[in-house]
């Protein structure tokens, strides 16, 4: 019998995303896991991280840290730009 794939809610991805941002640079993929303000399961966190790297929020550094990259401020400069 195939089991169900769980998909992150929008609070969950909300949450994560909050707190890579908060903690971008300090810590791996598992210690920001345990790090989290609520408990997620593991492969929603793993989803809600692909979602996040795919969308060029966050990247993973050579060192295995989360770092946050995401800038609305530059994203709202250049939307207005003519070429894009």
């Amino acid at each position: 019998m195939p089991t169900l794939e769980r998909s992150p809610t929008l609070a969950t991805i909300r949450m994560i995303e909050g707190c890579v941002e908060e903690h971008s640079g300090e810590f791996g993929l598992t210690a920001l896991w345990k790090n989290l303000p609520k408990q997620t399961m593991y492969p929603t966190y793993r989803k809600t991280i692909e979602y996040l790297i795919e969308s060029c929020k966050v990247i993973v550094d050579c060192e295995g840290k989360l770092v946050w990259i995401f800038n609305p401020a530059l994203m709202k400069k250049i939307e207005d730009w003519p070429e894009i």
